[in-house]
C-alpha cells in the first residue's frame, strides 16, 4: 500500500511540474493560433503558419552589427545579401549563414537602399546616396556604373534609384524616388529605354479642381510630396513577369505586369484596414514583395508589421503576425525575402536584425497545392487539399481546390457543395452549368411542360384574380379584395388607385407585413451564386426593415408634403395606396429567386434586368400614386415626388442627429459620473 501511495504521489508531482513547465515555457507562447480572413474580411482562427527559427544581426560575424539596413535579397544559390545602409556597404552571407564578404568599400557606397542578383550571380546595388547603380561580379569586382541617363527623353531632375530588378535580357527596371511616370528602364549598356507601366488613376473631381485653380507654388509643393502614383518596390519571377507595389492606393496595390506593361493581377483591395481610435482609419502600406518558386506572393505591410501571402489569382493564403499571442514578424519591417525551402526572411530596420521564419507543415502543403492548382494539376493537388482541409477547416481555398478536382472528374453535385463551402460563386456556377445540362437532357419534356404552365399563369393570373375578387369579394372578405388590388394595379394602376378608398386599412397593413414573409422566402430561395448575402449570417428581419423603414418614411413624408401643396389624399388613402405600390415586390420577388436556381452566372444579365425592372416598376407606381391620389398633374406629381424623397432624407438626417446628440449627452453624463467616482476614491 505504501509503495502504491508513493507512486500515486510521484505521478501527481510529476504532472504538476509538467503543467508548470508548459505554462511558463517560452516555446508554449509561440504555439498559438494565427488567423485568416473570410470572404467578408472577418478574422477566423487558423493554425500558425510560420515559426521563428533564428535571427541575424551581424554582431557575431566579422562584419559587425548592421546599421539601419534597408533591403535584403536571396539569390539562386541561397546566398543572402543585405543592403547595410547605415554602414554604406552590402554584405553577403552563404546558404549556411556564414559571412562571405562586403561590397562597396572601395567604391564608397553612400546609403545603398536596394540590392538584386541576376541569374549569373552578378550583384546590382542601388547606390541611392550617390545617385547611381553599381554592378559587381561574384568576387566583388566592379563591372559597371549606371549614372543618370543622358537621353533627352529622360525627364527626371534627379536620378535617385532605390529598388531595381534585372530581366533575362539584362534590362534594368528601376524604382526612382519621386518618379511619377512608372519604372525607369535602362538596357545593359545604361541607355535609357523609356518609362514602364505608369500607375493610372481614375477620374477625380478634387484633382481636377486642384489643377484648375491651384497656384503654381501649390502645384510645385504637391510634386515634392510623396505621390500615390509612384511605386514602392518591385520583384521579378522566372517567367519575366514584374510584380510591383503601390503604397498609397486604396485598392490595386499589388500588380503583376506583363512584358508589354499590362497589369494582369486582380484589381481589388489587398491587406486589412486598421481602425485606431474612433475616426482614424489606417490603410495597409506594402513596402516589399517577394515571389517564391511556388508562385506565392508575399507582401510586407509596414503599417501593421504583417506579411500577407497571395496566390496568382489574388486569393489570400496566409497572414503572418498580428493576433492574440502571435507576435508581428517585426516592429519596424522594411524588407522581406524567401528561399527555396520556403523560409521567410524579414528585415527590421530599427532593430537592425533579420528574423528567419520557417514554414509549418500546413504552410508547406498550401504552397505545394497552390503550385499544382495553378499548373492545372487538380487531381495531383486533391490529396493535398484534403490534408489541408483536415488540418484547417477554416481554409476555404482548400475546398475550392477540391471542387476543381471534382468538377474535372464529373462529380458536379459534390463539386457544387465544395464551391459553396468555399463561397466560390464562379466555381459553383461552372459546376451547376454542367449539372444543369445533364439534368435538362433527362427531363426536357417535363421542363417544357412546366415552363408553358408558368407563362400561361403569368399571362392569365393578373386578369383572372381581379375578376374573381370582384365576383366573390363581398363573400370572401375585404382582405381578399385588397389582395386582388395587388394584381389589378399591375394592369391598370390609375383605375386601381382611384378605387383605393374602398380598400380596408387593416388589410393594407397585412400586405405590408406580408413583405417580411416575402423577404424571408427571397433569402431562402435565392441560389448561392446569385445571393448578395450569406443566409447563415443574414437576419431576414433586418433585411425586411431595409424595405419597411423607407416605406414608412415615404408615407409620412408624402402626407406632409402633399398637405403643403393641397393634395386631396388623406393619410388613410396614402397608407393603403403605398401598400399596393409594393405589388411588384410581393408578387415577383419569390419567382425571381426561384429563377436564380436555374440560371448560371453567364445569364446574370437577365436576372439583374428583371430585378431592376421590378424596382423601376415600384418607383413608377409610387409616382402614379402621387399623381392619382392627390389629383396632381404629371409635372406637379414629379416635383412633389422629388420633394418626398428630399423629405425622407431630411427625416433620416434628423433621426441620425438626434441619435448622435443623445449618445453624446449620455457619454457626457457617464464621464461626469466617472470623474465623481474617481474624486470620491
Amino acid at each position: 500500500m505504501g509503495l502504491k501511495r508513493i507512486s500515486k504521489e510521484t505521478v501527481i508531482v510529476m504532472m504538476g511540474l509538467f503543467f508548470l513547465l508548459v505554462i511558463t515555457d517560452p516555446l508554449y507562447a509561440v504555439q498559438k493560433m494565427g488567423y485568416i480572413l473570410d470572404q467578408e474580411g472577418k478574422k477566423i482562427p487558423s493554425p500558425l503558419s510560420y515559426t521563428l527559427y533564428k535571427t541575424i544581426d551581424g554582431a557575431d560575424y566579422e562584419c559587425g552589427s548592421f546599421a539601419l539596413p534597408r533591403d535584403i535579397f536571396i539569390d539562386k544559390k541561397e546566398n543572402l545579401f543585405v543592403a547595410d545602409t547605415g554602414n554604406n556597404r552590402v554584405l553577403k552571407f552563404d546558404r549556411f549563414g556564414n559571412f562571405v564578404r562586403a561590397f562597396g568599400s572601395a567604391e564608397k557606397l553612400n546609403e545603398p537602399e536596394g540590392v538584386f542578383v541576376d541569374d549569373e550571380g552578378d550583384l546590382y546595388v542601388a547606390d541611392t546616396g550617390n545617385n547611381r547603380i553599381l554592378k559587381f561580379d561574384t568576387d566583388g569586382h566592379l563591372l559597371k556604373e549606371y549614372k543618370r541617363p543622358t537621353s533627352a527623353l529622360f525627364r527626371e531632375v534627379y536620378f535617385s534609384p532605390v529598388k531595381l530588378v534585372v530581366d533575362a535580357r539584362g534590362y534594368l527596371y528601376i524604382v526612382n524616388s519621386g518618379t511619377l511616370r512608372g519604372l525607369i528602364v535602362l538596357d545593359g549598356k545604361g541607355i535609357f529605354r523609356g518609362y514602364f507601366a505608369p500607375i493610372r488613376l481614375g477620374f477625380s473631381l478634387t484633382r481636377l479642381f486642384f489643377q484648375l485653380f491651384a497656384t503654381k507654388e501649390q502645384k510645385e509643393d504637391l510634386r515634392t510630396r510623396r505621390n500615390p502614383r509612384s511605386y514602392s518596390n518591385i520583384d521579378i519571377d522566372d517567367s519575366g513577369f514584374l510584380y510591383a507595389l503601390s503604397q498609397y492606393l486604396e485598392k490595386d496595390q499589388i500588380k503583376k505586369i506583363t512584358p508589354v506593361g499590362i497589369n494582369v493581377y486582380p484589381t481589388k483591395f489587398y491587406g486589412e484596414t486598421q481602425v485606431v481610435g474612433e475616426p482614424r482609419r489606417i490603410l495597409p502600406r506594402f513596402i516589399d514583395i517577394a515571389i517564391n518558386e511556388f508562385g506565392v506572393i508575399s507582401v510586407l505591410d509596414v503599417s501593421s508589421g504583417k506579411v500577407y501571402q497571395y496566390d496568382q489569382e489574388g486569393n489570400l493564403l496566409i497572414i503572418l503576425g498580428g493576433w492574440a499571442e502571435q507576435k508581428d514578424p517585426s516592429e519596424h519591417p522594411i524588407s522581406i525575402a524567401t528561399d527555396e525551402k520556403g523560409a521567410l526572411y524579414v528585415l527590421d530596420n530599427t532593430e537592425a536584425i533579420i528574423k528567419i521564419f520557417h514554414p509549418t507543415k500546413l504552410t508547406h502543403l498550401i504552397h505545394q497545392a497552390v503550385k499544382l492548382y495553378f499548373d492545372g494539376k487538380y487531381y495531383e493537388a486533391e490529396n493535398l487539399w484534403k490534408e489541408i482541409a483536415k488540418r484547417n477547416s477554416n481554409f476555404a481555398f482548400a475546398h475550392t481546390g477540391l471542387g476543381k478536382a471534382l468538377l474535372k472528374r464529373g462529380q458536379y453535385l459534390e463539386a457544387m457543395e465544395e464551391f459553396e463551402y468555399a463561397k466560390d460563386k464562379d466555381g459553383f456556377s461552372k459546376a451547376f452549368m454542367e449539372y444543369r445540362h445533364i439534368w435538362l437532357r433527362k427531363h426536357f419534356g417535363w421542363v417544357a411542360f412546366w415552363v408553358l404552365i408558368g407563362i400561361v399563369s403569368l399571362i392569365l393570373l393578373p386578369k383572372l384574380i381581379p375578376k374573381l375578387v370582384n365576383k366573390y369579394g363581398k363573400k370572401a372578405g375585404s382582405f381578399l379584395k385588397t389582395f386582388g388590388y395587388l394584381f389589378k394595379i399591375l394592369i391598370n394602376p390609375q383605375e386601381t388607385l382611384d378605387e383605393v378608398k374602398k380598400a380596408n386599412l387593416f388589410s393594407a397593413l397585412l400586405l405590408v407585413l406580408l413583405c417580411f414573409l416575402i423577404t424571408y422566402l427571397k433569402i431562402l430561395f435565392t441560389s448561392f451564386h446569385f445571393s448578395t448575402f450569406d443566409p447563415e449570417r443574414t437576419s431576414f428581419f433586418m433585411e425586411s426593415l431595409k424595405l419597411f423603414l423607407p416605406w414608412v418614411t415615404w408615407v409620412f413624408a408624402s402626407y406632409g408634403v402633399s398637405a403643403i401643396f393641397d393634395g386631396e389624399g388623406t393619410f388613410r388613402s396614402i397608407f393603403i395606396s403605398s401598400a399596393l405600390c409594393l405589388s411588384p415586390y410581393i408578387i415577383f420577388s419569390v419567382p425571381l429567386s426561384l429563377l436564380s436556381r436555374v440560371l448560371a452566372l453567364e445569364q446574370q444579365g437577365y436576372y439583374n434586368f428583371l430585378k431592376y425592372f421590378i424596382y423601376a416598376w415600384i418607383i413608377f407606381l409610387f409616382f402614379s400614386q402621387v399623381k392619382v391620389v392627390h389629383k396632381f398633374s404629371a409635372k406637379k406629381a414629379l416635383g412633389v415626388s422629388l420633394l418626398n424623397v428630399t423629405g425622407i432624407g431630411i427625416l433620416w438626417a434628423g433621426v441620425v442627429l438626434i441619435y448622435v446628440l443623445t449618445y453624446q449627452i449620455f457619454d457626457f453624463i457617464n464621464q461626469i459620473i466617472l470623474e465623481i467616482s474617481i474624486l470620491d476614491y
